[in-house]
């Protein structure tokens, strides 16, 4: 007589894990039972052939329902984790190139350019604060002639949850100081440029080498960054 190898049956065991392969199983033991009923024969057998026949139709259906109710379960939960929600408001400082403008006109519409996005920040309900320092200067005189408070500035810098850099092309400015600052602090960045090349050298090899930290995004409008930074998805 054959003898059963018992890790035989731990692979049959595990192989009817899953609930349609178990169900699957329950039937097939079904079946043996049918027929070895209808072997033996009688007419006292008739109620139970009946009994399990209809067993075996309604448990493949009972299986079938319960794997696709997990199924879309599954699948609602996989849509909802890529759906990130921020733990916290956010604070956010921003920041351009404003002094490389020579003309008010030119520094007027670039101030209410970055005004849109900073007023559409602010109807976001994941943003605590936002700080932009032109904010206060709405001509270029009145900029010219400002007292900045660096340390203020700075702390303002180190109190933000977010760094956001906003250039249109490649000017010498503070900017980029204030980039790196930001990157020594451990600050979450999120750069706007028109294209790679508005970058300093150095700062383009930081995007790449800080990827947890920084994001880098080329833009035509300022529509588009309002657009971007209103999405909680681009902050995680």
């Amino acid at each position: 007589m054959k003898r059963y190898d018992l890790k035989n049956w731990k692979g049959i065991i595990q192989s009817v894990k899953g609930p349609i392969a178990f169900f699957a199983l329950v039937v097939l033991a079904f079946q043996v039972i049918l027929l070895a009923l209808v072997y033996k024969g009688g007419p006292e057998t008739m109620n139970y052939l009946i009994f399990l026949s209809s067993l075996s139709v309604i448990i493949p259906i009972l299986a079938v329902s319960w794997a696709f109710v997990r199924s879309s379960h599954n699948i609602k939960s996989t849509s909802d984790s890529k759906s990130p929600v921020l733990a916290r408001k956010v604070r956010i400082f921003i920041t351009s190139p404003m002094s490389t403008y020579k003309s008010d006109k030119e520094y007027r519409q670039i101030r209410l350019d970055l005004m849109s996005v900073v007023n559409l920040l602010r109807r976001c309900e994941f943003v605590d604060d936002v700080f932009f320092f032109n904010e206060r200067f709405e001509s270029l005189e009145s900029f010219e002639n400002a007292d900045l408070n660096v340390p203020e500035y700075f702390h303002k810098i180190n109190q933000c949850d977010y760094f956001v850099l906003i250039v249109a092309d490649r000017q010498f400015s503070s900017i980029h100081f204030e980039s790196g600052f930001a990157l020594a602090k451990e600050k979450k960045a999120i750069y706007f440029v028109h294209d790679s090349d508005c970058l300093p050298f150095l700062t383009k090899l930081a995007v790449f080498a800080y990827p947890h930290t920084i994001r880098s995004y080329e833009f035509s409008s300022f529509n588009e960054i309002g657009k971007i930074l209103c999405k909680q998805e681009s902050y995680i």
